[in-house]
């Protein structure tokens, strides 16, 4: 049983404050040293003849290594769908599938957020996992998880936009709290102590 679900911005989110004012305090910040680095100043990856099928087109996948500090990257090819596959009230969300047959979600922003967001978002994902582990590590009676985010460059499509991806999650989601003060009327205990604890230890 979850008691969690695949974003931190759609469960848990009492923590969402608190992580970002610790994010921004760190010598390292990924917001500010390696994020632009790498998706805004650095090099951008170009497309090679590389006999990747028709259906697919070459992307570069960037995930944030939260104990280093840094951004990793690595070629792949991934087929998006064109009809998405759900709509929120910033993102609209597609299915994907990269060249291995592993099956994700992508997300792009529906007012064109500029790179840097969808670094930020990312690098908070690995934020959470650390947290995560951190409160694991207690032995609470459910874990909590969070999913590895990635970002997506497309070197094929006009300007190569980025987009967020994850693993497609199976399942019913549901939200259990957030940063206004909501709280279901469901009697769950894991998402307001791993809130909580995460509030504390974030100081």
């Amino acid at each position: 049983q979850r008691s969690h679900n695949r974003s931190p911005s759609y469960n848990h989110n009492q923590n969402h404050n608190q992580q970002q004012q610790q994010q921004q305090q760190r010598a390292h910040s990924p917001h500010r040293s390696h994020a632009h680095g790498i998706a805004v100043e650095g090099a951008v990856p170009r497309p090679v003849s590389s006999g990747v099928p028709s259906a697919f087109e070459q992307v570069v996948m960037y995930t944030f290594d939260y104990d280093s500090q840094t951004w990793k990257q690595s070629q792949n090819a991934a087929s998006i769908e064109a009809k998405p596959f759900g709509s929120g009230s910033c993102r609209t969300a597609y299915k994907m599938r990269d060249i291995a047959g592993n099956v994700y979600l992508a997300k792009a922003y529906k007012k064109g957020a500029q790179p840097q967001q969808y670094f930020a978002d990312a690098s908070m994902q690995a934020m959470c996992q650390c947290f995560a582990a951190c409160y694991n590590q207690r032995s609470p009676p459910k874990p909590v998880r969070f999913v590895t985010a990635h970002i997506l460059r497309c070197l094929q499509r006009p300007g190569q936009p980025v987009m967020a991806c994850e693993r497609l999650l199976s399942g019913e989601f549901k939200k259990y709290n957030n940063n206004a003060g909501y709280t279901s009327d469901d009697d769950r205990n894991t998402p307001q102590a791993f809130s909580h604890f995460t509030y504390v230890l974030s100081n």
